[in-house]
């Protein structure tokens, strides 16, 4: 629609002022000359506000929205505006003059999401331009981290700070920042391992145990109480901080662990350190299934205790045993001497 007094023209501009043909829209207003405001290249880029579209669409406004959009009845404050592939200074796509960026109200909420100078990263905020979602240019996501360091990467503090998994919409138990709450965790790996400080070199599959003088872990050796078994597969991983110290290991204390044969006895399906302290059964995949505990521990000492005491007292009775054969012998020797003295 044209207010009275205005007229709508447009023409094939090819001046000097331009590089090609182009349909050129402008207003003239009573009191103003002609102002151009959108303009049809003859390469089929459609310019709105700039007389050098750089694509099939270019828009570029200053300072005011790009798109808007609202529903009937909407007021200002319910405004839907949605601001896309704009900059603040009208420089060419692609330099770092300024922010490459985009925009979205909505009904009384604002979100906003903006490219860096680098075009790299998309960011989203409920009511300012900080950054509460990140999408950088490796495709790393951070939630509530500006630079994330993996694929994704949240970060977060108190009550609801940590990551929810549902099925049902409902995150029963609510996780705080560093933890994750799920209805169900699959796991490929087949062990639950912790990290320890070791003393020595450890490979995967050797058995390991404590040395209780100095606390740290070292290879199995006879009198230990075993510890558990080097992982090569952990599903889940304990006391994770110790990862990048040196001379550390990682145990597995529990599930389905490969070992290493010449370190063990295998009798009847069952495994066992070659000082006879049990560490767990054999499957069918070669691998063992340990399950060690404080209490196994405890356990196995008192039955290698009671085996000790079976063989010392099996030892006192050989003894005493092969004392009474002698007396038995000389006994024997003397009766017959006592034979051939009636004889004579």
């Amino acid at each position: 629609l044209i207010s009275a007094g205005d007229s709508l023209m447009f023409n094939i501009d090819d001046q000097n002022d331009d590089t090609s043909s182009a349909f050129i829209f402008k207003v003239d207003g009573s009191t103003a000359a002609a102002t151009e405001v959108m303009r049809v290249q003859d390469t089929g880029n459609v310019g709105i506000g700039t007389t050098v579209p750089l694509a099939k669409l270019d828009i570029y406004s200053s300072g005011t929205s790009s798109i808007y959009t609202r529903t009937a009845g909407d007021n200002a404050t319910e405004q839907a505006t949605i601001n896309l592939v704009t900059k603040d200074d009208g420089t060419a796509l692609g330099s770092s003059a300024s922010n490459l960026g985009w925009q979205l109200y909505g009904r009384g909420n604002a979100y906003y999401g903006t490219e860096d100078n680098n075009f790299g990263a998309a960011y989203w905020d409920g009511t300012s331009w900080s950054s509460n979602f990140v999408v950088n240019p490796s495709g790393n996501v951070g939630i509530g981290k500006t630079t994330p360091a993996s694929k994704l990467h949240v970060d977060g503090s108190g009550v609801g700070g940590g990551v929810c998994v549902t099925s049902d919409g409902t995150c029963s138990s609510i996780p705080s920042g560093g933890q994750i709450s799920a209805e169900t965790t699959l796991n490929t790996g087949a062990d639950y391992a912790e990290y320890f400080t070791a003393e020595e070199d450890l490979t995967p599959g050797d058995l390991v145990s404590l040395n209780p003088a100095t606390g740290h872990v070292r290879a199995y050796r006879a009198g230990d109480q075993i510890l558990g078994i080097v992982s090569t597969d952990p599903g889940v991983i304990g006391n994770s901080e110790l990862a990048s110290l040196p001379n550390t290991v990682l145990v597995a204390l529990v599930g389905q662990v490969p070992f290493k044969e010449n370190q063990v006895v295998i009798k009847q399906g069952k495994i066992w350190t070659l000082d006879q302290k049990p560490v767990g059964y054999l499957l069918a995949s070669g691998k063992a299934y340990i399950n060690f505990s404080s209490a196994d521990h405890v356990q196995s000492q008192q039955i290698l205790d009671q085996a000790r005491e079976i063989s010392s007292l099996k030892q006192t009775f050989n003894k005493k045993l092969n004392e009474k054969d002698r007396e038995i012998i000389e006994l024997k020797k003397r009766l017959l001497n006592i034979e051939k003295m009636f004889k004579k």
